[in-house]
């Protein structure tokens, strides 16, 4: 493996830690403000577009096969769009982006990037409720009775 296709695949795995990370963030107790949150994501998603941009400059050679991928990355990237204007979700669009960025990337350097952040945030949260620092998640209602 040569050292600058290394060094594309180490950028799409931090790109995509950091995406991860931000998105699991977004489903736990843990008190991260959701700045924090957003900047992750994006700065995940930053990187992950530099990754492309270094991509497309490097195989600057278009085959057919090259442009139909071109074609269908916009088509369903602007389908992808068309959802987060809808419903206000940019789950699909970050998916998309992270699926058409995988290019050319080791499926178990992705895997264990995954794996790595996964198991990071639950050790995290682990030891934060042992701490005390978040709760169970469990919501307690209280009810008022009226008699008349």
């Amino acid at each position: 493996m040569s050292q600058s296709k290394m060094s594309i695949e180490k950028l799409y795995c931090v790109a995509y830690g950091l995406y991860v990370a931000g998105m699991i963030c977004g489903q736990t107790l843990l008190p991260i403000s959701s700045t924090i949150r957003h900047f992750t994501i994006g700065l995940g998603c930053g990187l992950l577009v530099m990754k492309m941009m270094i991509d497309l400059i490097e195989h600057s050679k278009l085959s057919y096969l090259r442009i139909a991928v071109y074609l269908s990355f916009l088509l369903i990237l602007s389908l992808a769009f068309v959802s987060v204007r809808s419903n206000s979700e940019y789950e699909l669009l970050g998916s998309v982006i992270f699926i058409f960025g995988a290019y050319d990337v080791n499926y178990k350097s992705i895997l264990k990037t995954f794996i790595w952040v996964t198991t990071s945030i639950l050790a995290i949260m682990l030891v934060a409720y042992l701490l005390g620092a978040i709760g169970d998640g469990t919501i307690q209602r209280t009810t008022s009775v009226m008699s008349y």
